[in-house]
């Protein structure tokens, strides 16, 4: 049961690799989200999330234009994933988000609920039924939706409102495979996602979001307490966003990122850490630049 356990939160911050670098909105909007192997129990926790990010303001008013912005984001998400029968399980994701956005010109905060997501993921692949020896694989994939429950501004004076908000205003659809090799200590994890932004309210709508990462961890016991030291890598690529049907040129983007982490283990609670700096990041005139991101999580089976 331990073991699953780790298998279980490996694969919950492979889902996570922040991949929050999007400048549609800054909670519950990656494609990123976790696909975790069969437990015979629930799973709930908290994940706390601290981003940094900047660009350049593309304004209609001239002395604004060009002005380089500033923006540093906290994120309180609460997770619960329930097991259902014939291999299926339900992920629910509720972010709530706190930003500090400045330049020269201005200093501004706002905060509140982000946008909710909902994940069903099925196992392809169990297991216990397919390895040999201490040879374990398992294969689950997903499809969800993300809720616009968060807050979505449109800026009368800005000619492109990309910056990093509550929510996107649009109602998208995910979709993620994630594959789990194992042997003996040994955890290799890899995924592919994709994310399908859909037009809200204001006519705009953000670039189509492609995700790839590998990660892979050690199990190290030590008496009651089991720790998994965790390095991986992702590469995100985040298409052109479009407006008024539109498209907004140059508004892609190329992020590549390691990750390096630790987790404890100690009965049915699980603890973790990570960091993920940003190893290349190729932006354009209306994209965002992930600086840097770092992750805290607590969970509980039950």
């Amino acid at each position: 049961m331990k073991y699953k356990m780790m298998l279980c939160l490996c694969l919950l911050w492979l889902g996570i690799a922040e991949s929050k670098a999007q400048s549609c909105c800054a909670t519950g909007s990656g494609c990123n989200y976790s696909i975790l192997p069969d437990l015979d129990k629930h799973m709930a926790g908290l994940r706390w999330t601290y981003s940094q990010y900047e660009n350049r303001n593309f304004s209609l008013i001239p002395e604004q234009n060009g002005i380089k912005n500033h923006e540093m984001v906290n994120t309180l998400e609460a997770y619960g994933r329930f097991n259902l029968p014939k291999r299926f399980q339900v992920s629910v994701f509720v972010p709530v988000s706190f930003i500090h956005q400045y330049s020269t010109l201005s200093d501004t905060h706002d905060r509140g609920l982000g946008d909710m997501s909902l994940l069903a993921q099925y196992q392809i692949l169990n297991p216990a039924k397919f390895g040999v020896g201490r040879v374990k694989h398992q294969l689950r994939a997903g499809v969800g939706l993300k809720l616009p429950t968060g807050k979505y501004q449109s800026g009368k004076k800005d000619l492109y409102n990309t910056s990093v908000q509550l929510g996107s205003g649009s109602v998208d659809v995910l979709l993620n495979v994630v594959y789990t090799l194992s042997y003996r200590k040994l955890v290799m994890s890899a995924r592919a996602a994709y994310k399908v932004n859909t037009v809200n309210k204001y006519g705009f709508r953000f670039g189509d979001k492609t995700d790839a990462g590998v990660r892979f961890s050690y199990v190290v016991r030590a008496g009651k307490i089991t720790l998994m030291p965790m390095v991986g890598t992702s590469y995100t690529y985040t298409q052109n966003n479009y407006n008024h049907r539109q498209p907004v040129y140059e508004s892609y983007a190329h992020l590549f990122t390691a990750t390096a982490g630790m987790e404890a283990y100690v009965k049915h609670f699980a603890f973790s850490l990570a960091v993920v700096p940003v190893v290349y990041n190729r932006v354009f005139t209306m994209a965002y630049r992930q600086l840097m991101a770092a992750e805290v999580g607590a969970f509980y089976t039950f």
